[in-house]
């Protein structure tokens, strides 16, 4: 009798380290965490960013011009 129940705590072990591993696998999945990417990376994923159709011109030391089709706008990278 000793035996029998010895095994069935280990298997309630075992099932109980397999459902925390399982659940702790899941909160850490690498689709939680966020990730920083710079400008240069996100850019070229956007399928409508074509350099020939924009045009910048830099009229001060912060100051630039982006002249798109159908408009004209003034930024200031100081800000």
């Amino acid at each position: 009798m000793y035996i029998h129940s010895r095994k069935m705590v280990q298997r309630l072990i075992f099932l109980i380290v397999t459902l925390t591993c399982g659940v702790t696998d899941t909160i850490s999945s690498p689709q939680l965490i966020r990730k920083t990417i710079s400008l240069e990376e996100l850019v070229p994923l956007q399928p409508h960013f074509f350099p020939e159709r924009v045009a910048v011109q830099w009229i001060s030391d912060t100051e630039y011009i982006v002249a798109e089709p159908g408009s004209i706008n003034k930024y200031d990278a100081g800000d």
